[in-house]
């Protein structure tokens, strides 16, 4: 049984589409990557996923339940997201903050920050010795991985992450991505934003490369990272290397003569 369906989802905004009938069914134990051009969507399917963003049609459904029906607390409990921009972190210690991932279980202050769940995510994302550092002193990369570290904390069966390596260096962002790997592994199911062909193909049990608020391939990375579909979602032309730390070479826009 899937644990997050979204069944024919449709969204507008200002009269423009954004997501045109989305179907999307994600299983326990998967990292799902959503791919795309700027714009193609995904962040809006996201927002839509955790219930943040209206819908024109269509239904999300949270191991099997309607989620516009679902009780606030339940929902915290069972999806946990990050968004793409974190913003300004409040005046408190950063693992503090990464203890209010512990506030849809009722549980707050010292209780939280002692909590398994709390230790594990500030160690998996490598801040424990910042653990009493004030957020507002982290750097952007640092800033970066305590969002991730508070929506682990939530220890959620449902973890949906926008852009989680975007402001990270290469180090980093592939430690995250084998933190989402191995939450994944304990039977929880992952989806992430990313712009990274490289990190998706190499991480992600399945990809969803989306266009213009479509659904353009859903599947194995080899089978939706093709040259066609790439040129197609991204206007480039890529060659495939093989088995290479840069799989791909960008060779020209789409448009351009060979």
């Amino acid at each position: 049984m899937s644990l997050l369906t979204l069944e024919g989802i449709r969204v507008s905004l200002e009269g423009r589409s954004v997501i045109e009938r989305a179907d999307l069914a994600i299983e326990p134990g998967a990292v799902v990557g959503l791919l795309g051009p700027n714009g193609a969507g995904k962040s809006s399917l996201l927002r839509v996923a955790c219930g943040l963003q209206r819908v024109d049609a269509g239904a999300v459904r949270l191991e099997g339940q309607d989620l516009s029906t679902a009780q606030s607390r339940w929902k915290a409990r069972r999806m946990a997201f990050m968004p793409q921009e974190g913003g300004a972190p409040p005046r408190m210690g950063l693992g503090d903050l990464v203890a209010l991932g512990r506030l849809p279980w009722g549980e707050t202050g010292q209780t939280a920050r002692q909590h398994a769940a709390v230790r594990f995510a500030l160690s998996a994302t490598g801040l424990v010795d910042l653990a009493d550092r004030p957020a507002s002193s982290l750097s952007g990369g640092e800033r970066a991985r305590m969002f991730l570290a508070r929506t682990l904390a939530v220890d959620a069966r449902v973890i949906l992450v926008d852009e989680p390596v975007a402001a990270l260096d290469p180090a980093h962002a592939l430690s995250v991505m084998r933190i989402l790997r191995d939450v994944a592994a304990q039977g929880r199911a992952v989806v992430v934003v990313l712009h990274d062909l490289t990190l998706a193909a190499r991480f992600c049990d399945r990809l969803v490369l989306m266009t213009r608020g479509r659904i353009l391939a859903d599947g194995r990375p080899d089978e939706v990272l093709t040259d066609e579909r790439i040129a197609r979602a991204y206007h480039v032309r890529a060659r495939w290397l093989g088995e290479t730390p840069v799989p791909w070479e960008i060779i020209a826009h789409s448009d351009e003569d060979a």
